[in-house]
This record gives structure tokens, C-alpha cells and sequence, in this order.
């Protein structure tokens, strides 16, 4: 009899369980919450029992559960219906996915550590490791170069011994903006080659990597890259630049809705860095530097980080 009504009870208890509940943390598409009849966007509440309609079936919404994590909410074709997906949060919820470590390229790694580099005899020119890295495993010859995104700022080690950086050694960027043809210096400081919106503004085509040694006559970045006499193309790439401010928002939104039990760390290593490699990367490995990212931690959290 006493076993009957602890089962009782708890079937009863679960009846009025109250709905998990979670926080947006970013949108992709066009999602609307059925019950408030208004388009998700980020800082919104959402329960597990609210019905959710997707545009299309590619849209998805990330969201954070203090107590459970993060999970990403994507539509099943099942659920379509007069061109829409509409289904219960708790029907479409997922843990999002994990992400080793090794999707970050570290502050320490050095690019083209063993390749070789010459102006007077390019074609002994082994440098595929630079060339693959910022073309994304775009062609050279044949002029394509896949999205290279870059998080707030990107930062990157390359062969000091092959490509010193300094004020006469440089890399730079060349590309075409309305009928003008641009030169920009990039920046560089203890031989990492940093990338920087303000350098490198959005270009509607591909941008051209030239790593130049002026010579003596020519120290100044000239109007046109005609004007190096001693110069080699590296490779074509296409920069795909996300705001800082956006990044940061999200960053915040994370660390505020996080549960108080869960450390600076693991929410940095298991959370933070996964969401941004996933949302903000499009999953593509190695191009973003964990420092660069800890560059957009609150200096508070960052410090409780380094404890």
C-alpha cells in the first residue's frame, strides 16, 4: 500500500513539474515563439513547453540552461507544416555539440615552421602551410579562397626565421575597392601577424596575401604593388570579419545565465569557446586563437579565470 502511494505521489508531482526554463543566446533565421506571437532574439526567456515555429528548416536557436548547459533547438521535417516547423521547445532541444581543444589554433603554434621562401627563386618556394592556412584549402592558380573568419581580431605565429616582420619586412593585402586598388600594411607585433577589420576593410572579392621586402629605394607601401621590386603573391583569401560587440554580447549573456556552481574555466573550455567556434566559425578548425577570445572575457571573469 505505502509503495502504491510513493508511486502515486510521484506520478502526481511530475503532473505539475514546473517547465525547464532557458535563456537565447543567439538566433539564426527566423523563429517565433507561438505563445507571444514575437520573433525570438537574444536575452529572451523560453520554456520547454512553449511552441516554437522555424521559417525554414535550417534555422536554429542556441539557448542556455543555468543548471544544464547549452543546447541548440533545431526543427525536424516532421514537424513541417504550411511552409513552416512548428513543435514543443522540449521536442526539438539538443545538447550542443562538444569541441576538443585541439579546433583552436594556441598562441604558441607556429605557421610554415618548416617551409622555405625565396624572391629570387620562387618556384623552390615550399610555404603550402601559409597558403592553405589563409585560403582555407582555396586554389592559388585558379583564384579561390574559401571564408576565413576572424573573431573580434585574429592573431597569428608565423616563421620569424622565413618571414621577419618589422618596418621594412611586412605582409599586406592588396584588393580592389569600386575602381581603386588598395595596398594595406597589415599589423604585426613580436612576428604574430595580426588581422584587424580596421586593417583589412570588407572587400567585395578576393583579397591578395603579398609578404614584401621593400628594397632600399622603397620603404613606403606604394599605390600599387607594381611598385615592389622584390615581391611574391602568397595566396588569395576572403576575411570574413564578426564585430567584437556582438561576440561580447553573447559572451556576457553566458556568464550571467551560467549556473553560480559552475567554475570561470569549464564555462570558458566547455561552453564560451565551443559557442563561438560553432556559431561565429561555421565550425572551421584552426583559425582562431584562444588568446585572441580571452582578449574579449570581462576583465573580472577573465581574472577569476586565471586563479
Amino acid at each position: 500500500m505505502l509503495q502504491y502511494l510513493i508511486v502515486s505521489f510521484l506520478v502526481f508531482a511530475s503532473l505539475f513539474q514546473e517547465p525547464e526554463k532557458y535563456v537565447v543566446i543567439n538566433v539564426q533565421g527566423t523563429v517565433t515563439n507561438r505563445e507571444t506571437k514575437l520573433p525570438l532574439k537574444k536575452g529572451d526567456k523560453i520554456l520547454s513547453n512553449n511552441k516554437l515555429s522555424f521559417k525554414t528548416i535550417k534555422d536554429k536557436v542556441d539557448v542556455l540552461s543555468p543548471s544544464k548547459g547549452r543546447f541548440t533547438i533545431a526543427p525536424q521535417a516532421k514537424y513541417a507544416k504550411d511552409n513552416e516547423f512548428v513543435a514543443l521547445v522540449k521536442e526539438m532541444i539538443a545538447p550542443a555539440k562538444a569541441y576538443s581543444m585541439t579546433a583552436v589554433r594556441g598562441s604558441s603554434d607556429v605557421l610554415c615552421k618548416n617551409c622555405t621562401f625565396s624572391f629570387n627563386n620562387p618556384a623552390k618556394n615550399n610555404i603550402e602551410d601559409l597558403r592553405f592556412f589563409f585560403s582555407r584549402g582555396g586554389s592559388l592558380t585558379k583564384k579561390t579562397a574559401n571564408d576565413f573568419y576572424v573573431l573580434g581580431r585574429a592573431s597569428f605565429g608565423i616563421n620569424k626565421t622565413i618571414f621577419p616582420m618589422n618596418n621594412e619586412n611586412y605582409f599586406c593585402v592588396r584588393y580592389i575597392n569600386g575602381k581603386d586598388t588598395i595596398i594595406q600594411k597589415l599589423s604585426s607585433e613580436d612576428n604574430q601577424l595580426i588581422f584587424k577589420s580596421s586593417d583589412v576593410p570588407a572587400s567585395d572579392g578576393l583579397l591578395e596575401l603579398y609578404y614584401v621586402q621593400p628594397t632600399a629605394s622603397s620603404t613606403e607601401v606604394p599605390k600599387r604593388i607594381e611598385g615592389f621590386k622584390r615581391k611574391e603573391l602568397i595566396c588569395y583569401m576572403k576575411p570574413v570579419f564578426v564585430s567584437e560587440k556582438a561576440i561580447q554580447e553573447d559572451i556576457n549573456l553566458i556568464i550571467q545565465n551560467a549556473s553560480p556552481n559552475t567554475t570561470a574555466k569549464d564555462l570558458f573550455d566547455k561552453t564560451i569557446l565551443p559557442y563561438l567556434l560553432e556559431v561565429y566559425a561555421n565550425n572551421k578548425k584552426g583559425i582562431v586563437s584562444e588568446q585572441d577570445i580571452k582578449g574579449l572575457l570581462p576583465v573580472d571573469f577573465l581574472q577569476k579565470m586565471n586563479k
